[in-house]
């Protein structure tokens, strides 16, 4: 899918270019021939990774030519120290695999605690409806009034919810969720991206992105230097449906010299149920781009490829977000859904205490949250 921003952020699908097939017809393009094109023609592909399953029994190592200096504050082993378990793409969506070796101890601690978690938050319910392994296996999830919870346990999914809520909603073949995000900063889930970006390219590649190490770093995303919103406000954002149908792997893709109207650097995520698409920051590499008169293309991915194997599971969804925000965002909707073959009801548990089907089926019981007296929430 080819698509052109135009002043208003708004965007618009573009003309079909067409080609000849071996047969002698002209016929216009596939969305994939499309998009193969745009990048092939446009992007050099400097790195790439996909994450070996398991439990870091297959550990993937990236490492600079020197080592024990940090890629992000640039001291060495006399002055900080380092790890062999940084995870270059964030443990928190599912990697046990892919390290950066170059990444000392604080700014581990600095990037997990500023942005993979406000990432993570982003993502919200949807790391735990796509069953997304984390740091201690799939989290769970809960609302803040106490009136819904779902657990993932080795052998099912637990879903508790109160009657009435507006929680859930039930059909024949599919089950629907309306709940609510954790409160996270949108700048900071960008930069999460970013980091990711950074921690898996080549580093002979850096030496552009100094600026950009340098606002990935900086305390306060209110009082900024830099001005990446151009970038953060052009997040593409893919839903595929079905059990976990994509890998988790990252590709970084750079501008092939003499290309004027491409965004210097892309990268890609894909893991479980997502893909996410961002335009590295290089405000030095991309003072060129006229921000409101340039063509990006969506990356041609697992699932586009492979697109009839995903279709008996629903169309897959892509949105642009905007990802600028500075503030912290409260109480954000988060639509999602589940499939099933066929529903049935089990009335065995009736009669029975929250806290004993809790105990039953290893989970913790929901505890909604009694309203106070002259409360009206």
């Amino acid at each position: 899918m080819l698509w052109n921003w135009n002043s208003t952020g708004i965007i618009l699908p573009s003309d079909n270019k067409m080609i000849r097939r071996p047969s002698g017809l002209i016929t216009p393009m596939t969305d994939i021939e499309r998009q193969a094109e745009y990048f092939c023609s446009k992007y050099d592909c400097i790195a790439y990774y996909r994450a070996i399953p398991g439990n870091g029994l297959h550990p993937i190592h990236i490492k600079d030519k020197k080592e024990k200096i940090c890629r992000f504050c640039r001291r060495d082993s006399s002055k900080t120290k380092f790890k062999d378990d940084c995870h270059a793409i964030s443990e928190l969506i599912g990697n046990k695999s892919i390290f950066l070796d170059n990444e000392c101890v604080d700014c581990n601690k600095f990037f997990g605690r500023r942005l993979e978690d406000e990432f993570a938050k982003y993502l919200g319910p949807a790391r735990t409806v796509s069953q997304t392994i984390g740091k201690e296996g799939v989290p769970s999830y809960k609302k803040m009034n106490g009136t819904f919870r779902m657990d993932v346990t080795d052998k099912e999914t637990v879903i508790q919810d109160v009657i009435d809520s507006g929680n859930t909603e039930i059909f024949e073949d599919h089950m629907e969720f309306h709940l609510v995000k954790d409160t996270y900063v949108p700048i900071a889930a960008f930069k999460a991206l970013v980091f990711m970006a950074l921690s898996i390219m080549p580093e002979n590649e850096f030496k552009v992105f100094e600026s950009t190490i340098d606002w990935l770093r900086e305390e306060s995303h209110n009082n900024s230097k830099y001005n990446m919103d151009d970038y953060a406000s052009r997040v593409i954002e893919r839903f595929v449906p079905g059990p976990k149908p994509l890998p988790i792997q990252v590709w970084v893709a750079r501008r092939k010299p003499n290309i004027y109207d491409a965004p210097y650097c892309q990268f890609v995520l894909e893991f479980d149920n997502y893909s996410f698409q961002i335009m590295v920051p290089c405000p030095e590499k991309d003072a060129i781009l006229l921000w409101t008169n340039f063509k990006i293309l969506v990356f041609p991915s697992t699932f586009d490829i492979n697109e009839k194997d995903y279709r008996k599971f629903g169309y897959t969804g892509l949105h642009v977000k905007n990802l600028s925000g500075k503030e912290k965002v409260k109480g954000e909707k988060s639509e999602l859904c589940i499939s099933f073959d066929e529903k049935k009801e089990d009335f065995s548990s009736k009669g029975k205490k929250m806290q004993d089907m809790a105990d039953e089926h290893g989970v913790k019981a929901l505890k909604p949250l009694k309203e106070k007296r002259g409360s009206d929430c």
